[in-house]
């Protein structure tokens, strides 16, 4: 598994940031400390109006959401995340029970650049991916 060089990240404000985006309190504080555990810097939100507030405010490394979500989706928000100049480039990781292969190519369509599916990953794989995606960018 990659992990992220932990030794070139001191203070808080230079670890990677992630901004997290789930409805589920539980699936929402267990990534949240396993992400934290990886020594990321964790902003966890539980809907789509809230993460668009968050991602223009601090802009950060990495967002992963959910798809299903009160108020604004996952869909609507990656849309508007990458129609923005200013955070276009952030990478997305759409994390979802949405499992049919019309949702996926859609959030890929839309700009994401992983997609995994709650009920076939663990929590080690979703680490693994968010690292990848995180080395890819430094």
């Amino acid at each position: 598994m990659n992990e992220i060089n932990h030794t070139e990240y001191g203070s808080d404000e230079k670890r990677p940031y992630i901004l997290w985006i789930e409805d589920d309190n539980f699936l929402g504080t267990l990534i949240t400390k396993k992400l934290e555990a990886e020594g990321y810097r964790v902003e966890y939100v539980k809907s789509g109006e809230k993460a668009w507030q968050e991602v223009r405010k601090d802009k950060p490394d990495l967002i992963l959401a959910d798809i299903l979500l009160p108020g604004m989706d996952g869909f609507e928000f990656l849309s508007r995340v990458k129609e923005d100049d200013n955070l276009k480039n952030i990478p997305v990781l759409l994390f979802s029970n949405l499992n049919q292969e019309k949702d996926v190519n859609r959030g890929l369509s839309l700009g994401a650049e992983s997609f995994l599916v709650k009920s076939n990953v663990v929590p080690a794989q979703i680490i693994e991916e968010i690292n990848k995606l995180i080395n890819e960018r430094t």
